[in-house]
């Protein structure tokens, strides 16, 4: 009887800490589902806002919003910077993470979204980027990571650097607070985890003008 209650009670250690481990890993997968969710809306949101600036003009800027952070370039305001290429393009941008679901909400304080364009001429590499060295940004809290080495590096590994052309690139950043928020995965990853993602496209405006 002593050995039976001996292995039972072996039987049931092994099983809690089995269970124990199951729900580590199961609890972590839905957190990563949640963040993987969250992080494709952003891609889907940085894409539409870059899509919509293909056939717009990066030099309609509005003294009022550019530089940024601009008071008068936030959703639900009076917007004197409808005109604004870099105010409409973050606008498109938000607007998309609002109407994901879930809605994403960009937080002033810690997120942010960078526009910037360039200017890429052949056997030159960027020889322009508008409308500043590190990009405009929303609400102030983050430049580009990209430098101009990286984005001819970005155009070279597609190669297009035989052709000379204009480029707008779109930047989210976003700090995911966790889900779940369970404490033997905040162990290992940061909450909030900062989200980066990126979309870059060819921008007409942009391009050099030919040389006569």
């Amino acid at each position: 009887m002593r050995r039976r209650s001996r292995f039972r009670g072996q039987s049931l250690i092994e099983l809690v800490l089995l269970f124990s481990t199951l729900l580590i890993i199961f609890s972590g997968l839905v957190e990563f589902g949640f963040w993987m969710l969250e992080y494709s809306n952003m891609v889907v949101a940085a894409r539409n806002a870059a899509r919509f600036a293909v056939d717009d003009d990066y030099q309609l800027i509005e003294l009022a919003c550019t530089p940024s952070p601009s008071a008068s370039c936030f959703v639900g305001t009076p917007r004197p910077c409808d005109t604004d290429f870099y105010c409409k393009t973050a606008t498109i941008a938000e607007n998309t993470l609002a109407q994901n679901k879930p809605a994403i909400t960009l937080d002033p304080a810690s997120d942010d979204i960078v526009v910037s364009a360039f200017t890429f001429t052949q056997g030159l590499g960027v020889t322009a980027r508008h409308p500043n060295a590190t990009g405009w940004s929303r609400y102030g809290n983050h430049t580009s990571r990209f430098s101009n080495a990286e984005i001819a590096n970005l155009l070279a590994s597609q190669g297009v650097t035989n052709t000379s052309s204009g480029y707008v690139l779109v930047e989210i950043f976003y700090n995911y607070h966790h889900t779940l928020g369970l404490p033997w995965i905040t162990a290992f990853v940061p909450n909030p985890l900062l989200l980066h993602v990126y979309t870059f496209m060819p921008l007409y405006s942009a391009a050099p003008t030919p040389t006569p």
